[in-house]
């Protein structure tokens, strides 16, 4: 393990998708987006460069309650607390940590899983705006940090209750709905130690919940919301959020679960599109080549021009942007070879003489 990373818990250096990104700022965060994997492997470009990043989701637990509940899933088998995976996936947990496995062939460009956003950003600014009615964010800063309708779509996730018109079948379903996100946003990946951009986070949670309402606050506690706030800076995902026509689209934020268990590789065998409709956020993974039943899917969280770098510069950019120094077969492959040549050189001068 490095102690530069924070990692998931058992999770390896290598695949550690809760990576530290270091920004202090969701404008930074939006930065980093629009990361995807290519090496020529894809025909459809358009799949092919949309956007990744690191970011997710929270509980509606205080930070103590949450660190305890983290520990207590450690000792459990993957995937014991959160529903059924997608069909022909899996949780697994290796030498290399917790990671998205298939459990049937896969062919190219085929499918893997279709993966809706427990919360996303897509929130209507009447909302935002009761939800923050104490200090309202003006709309030019509602454009452009998403993490504010993240925030108020979260709140109303805790809130009990729907609107008269829902029908009693529909109530039921929406319950179940409700709870079913909630199990999957108590299973997102906690560090268990805070690090530097800890107390940015924490200001940042302040600062919104004394925006929010009396009836938000007793709903999300402060802690809660920097709780909320380092999730989603490790494991959520950038989504293009279409506009009316004439409106340019903007970045929003996605909370996908099963999404964010996909770990990182320098050689990706899978890949994601995620688009935002009908205000739901949803994300799609794509296989990028055949894939083995029981074989891991791995991402890239770097652009296409990155992964044709050589393993130094590819490892300063990710350590760099996600806070880990990745070990996937490519990196290690590279980095032998390179040792070898390297041996190689300074043993010439001596076999010349």
């Amino acid at each position: 393990m490095e102690a530069l990373c924070i990692h998931r818990p058992c999770i390896a250096v290598s695949n550690s998708h809760s990576a530290v990104i270091g920004r202090g700022s969701y404008l930074g965060l939006a930065r980093e987006a629009f990361m995807a994997s290519t090496f020529g492997l894809l025909h459809d470009a358009r799949l092919g460069y949309k956007a990744l990043a690191c970011l997710s989701a929270s509980i509606a637990t205080r930070r103590a309650t949450i660190a305890a509940e983290s520990r207590d899933r450690r000792d459990r088998s993957p995937g014991q607390d959160i529903p059924d995976p997608p069909p022909h996936c899996s949780i697994r947990t290796s030498s290399a940590g917790r990671g998205l496995y298939v459990t049937k062939a896969i062919s190219q460009r085929e499918v893997i899983l279709e993966d809706m956003a427990v919360v996303d950003s897509s929130c209507p600014q009447e909302v935002v705006q009761k939800v923050f009615s104490s200090r309202p964010p003006e709309p030019a800063r509602l454009q452009r940090e998403p993490i504010w309708g993240l925030v108020a779509n979260f709140v109303q996730l805790l809130q009990d209750g729907l609107p008269p018109k829902h029908g009693s079948s529909r109530i039921e379903e929406a319950a179940q709905d409700r709870q079913r996100r909630l199990s999957l946003m108590a299973a997102f990946y906690r560090p268990e130690v805070e690090d530097a951009q800890s107390n940015l986070y924490k200001q940042h949670a302040e600062e919104l919940h004394k925006a929010m309402d009396q009836t938000s606050q007793e709903t999300v506690a402060s802690e809660v919301v920097a709780d909320l706030l380092t999730v989603v800076r490790l494991d959520a995902h950038i989504v293009r959020e279409a506009k009316r026509p004439g409106e340019k689209d903007r970045n929003g934020l996605g909370l996908f679960f099963w999404l964010h268990l996909a770990n990182h590789s320098c050689c990706p065998n899978a890949f994601f599109h995620t688009t935002c409709e009908k205000g739901r956020a949803k994300a799609t993974l794509y296989a990028l080549r055949p894939l083995d039943c029981g074989e891991e899917v791995c991402i890239s969280y770097v652009d296409g021009q990155t992964l044709l770098s050589p393993v130094q510069v590819r490892r300063r950019i990710i350590q760099s942007q996600f806070g880990f120094v990745c070990g996937c077969n490519r990196c290690q492959e590279e980095e032998n070879r390179a040792g070898r040549v390297g041996r190689a050189g300074r043993a010439s001068p001596a076999a010349e003489v």
